[in-house]
This record gives structure tokens, C-alpha cells and sequence, in this order.
């Protein structure tokens, strides 16, 4: 078995402690949790944890870029986060931080995050051109695994709870987020930012560009949200759409 790159030994074995952390952990906040100070302790917590790991994940990727690889068109700005990924974790740990329970981010960024980081728990491109004991590489896995736990553990403790009426949020930040990558890229010339300039994945070039992406999120959030509400929250779909029935007029 190959011991570097996508689903390596080591990347398996991650993959398999990370599901195993994560459900113990969920088993074991719904148990002795009981309180929501306590959950909130936790959430909190592991959004402290977020926050430095992805700090510590930007400054070395950073410095990796322009001191050890010099490479053209990246500059200290680049700490400014310029991946989906990268903008999410910052945006949800200073979220869950300072942030209240079911803030408006939330309804962004917890969606972005959450299919972000489980995609690249999955498949992190990243360990095909560098080493899976690198700091980056053990960060960048890191910071994605904890948005997947941080998301899982709000949506279980009702920190954070999914709405019909708050789907508008996802492309409205999605169309922010865009915004930022192309004053990163105007502004600050980037090299790249948010996949304007480049599909996620070369080998899926229209699927992975940045507008399919947003498209589809925004459709699955619709959809996510529709079913949540009609499925857990027990809504009807004639009250979800608010459709007059035609019988009792």
C-alpha cells in the first residue's frame, strides 16, 4: 500500500480515527452534555481550537509559498484566506466564538464548511504534492475535520438549526465570498482566489468551477432545508409553501 499521497496508509488511518472520534464524541455530548451551558462550553471550545488550527494552517502554507517556494504572485496578504475552505473555518470559528446561537452566518458557513471539510476528509488534493506529516498537511486535514465536528455537534444541540425561511442566506454570503475573490484577486493580485481563475479538481473543469459549485450548494441547501423542516420539524408541505387548500375555500 503506497504511504504518500490521496488514500495513503496514513490518510486511511486518518480518515477511520477522525469518523470514530467524532461519532464517540457526539455519543458522549448527548450523554453527559445535559445542560446548555455545557454544550455551549463545547461548542465553544472546539471553535477556539478551529480558529487556531487554522490560523496555524494559513501562516505555514503562507510561508511556505513565499519564502521557501517563492512562488510567483503570492505575498504575506495571502494569510488572507483565498479557498472556500480556508475563508470558512475563519469565518465559523469567530462565528461560534463571539458569535449567539443560530446566528446568521450559520445559515452560511455552516453549510459551506460542513460539505467542504467532508469532502476533503474524503479526498485532500493537497497530499499529492506534499508530504502527510507536513505541518500543512496535518493542519489543512485538521481545520477541515473540525468544521465537519463543529457543524455536527450544532446541529445535534440545536446550536444550530436549519430554516426554510433563512435559505436565501447561503447565496447571499456564497455571493460575498465571490465578491472578496475578486478584490483579492484585483486588488491584491492574487494569483488565485475562489476558484475564479481555476475549477477545484482539473480533472472535473465545469463541475468544480466556481459558479457549478455555487449553483449546487444553493439547490442543496434549498432542498436540505425543505426536507429539515418537513421531516423534523414536522411541517406540513402545504404550510412550508403556504398552499391554500382549495377544499375548504
Amino acid at each position: 500500500m503506497k504511504t504518500s499521497g490521496v488514500y495513503s496508509i496514513y490518510h486511511i488511518i486518518y480518515i477511520i480515527i477522525a469518523l470514530i472520534l467524532m461519532a464517540v464524541g457526539l455519543i458522549l455530548t448527548k450523554k453527559l452534555a445535559t445542560s446548555q451551558k455545557a454544550k455551549n462550553l463545547i461548542i465553544k471550545i472546539s471553535g477556539v481550537i478551529l480558529l487556531i488550527t487554522i490560523l496555524i494552517n494559513r501562516f505555514t502554507v503562507t510561508y511556505y509559498d513565499v519564502i521557501i517556494n517563492k512562488r510567483v504572485g503570492y505575498s504575506f496578504l495571502n494569510l488572507i484566506p483565498n479557498t472556500f475552505c480556508g475563508l470558512a473555518s475563519i469565518v465559523l470559528s469567530i462565528t461560534i466564538i463571539f458569535g449567539k446561537k443560530d446566528h446568521l452566518v450559520l445559515h452560511f458557513i455552516g453549510y459551506l464548511g460542513f460539505v467542504g471539510g467532508l469532502i476533503t476528509i474524503f479526498y485532500p488534493d493537497f497530499l499529492d504534492s506534499q508530504a502527510f506529516f507536513d505541518i500543512r498537511s496535518l493542519t489543512g486535514l485538521l481545520h477541515h475535520t473540525l468544521m465537519v465536528w463543529i457543524v455536527l455537534v450544532c446541529l445535534m444541540t440545536k446550536y444550530f438549526i436549519p430554516s426554510f425561511k433563512k435559505w436565501y442566506i447561503f447565496p447571499l454570503g456564497f455571493s460575498l465570498m465571490m465578491t472578496l475573490g475578486v478584490l483579492e484577486l484585483d486588488c491584491f493580485k492574487f494569483a488565485t482566489a475562489m476558484q475564479i481563475q481555476h475549477p477545484l479538481l482539473e480533472s472535473l473543469p465545469i463541475l468544480t468551477s466556481w459558479y457549478v459549485i455555487g449553483i449546487l450548494e444553493t439547490l442543496g441547501v434549498l432542498v436540505f432545508t425543505i426536507l429539515y423542516e418537513h421531516l423534523v420539524n414536522k411541517v406540513s408541505f402545504k404550510q412550508l409553501f403556504k398552499i391554500k387548500d382549495k377544499a375548504k375555500d
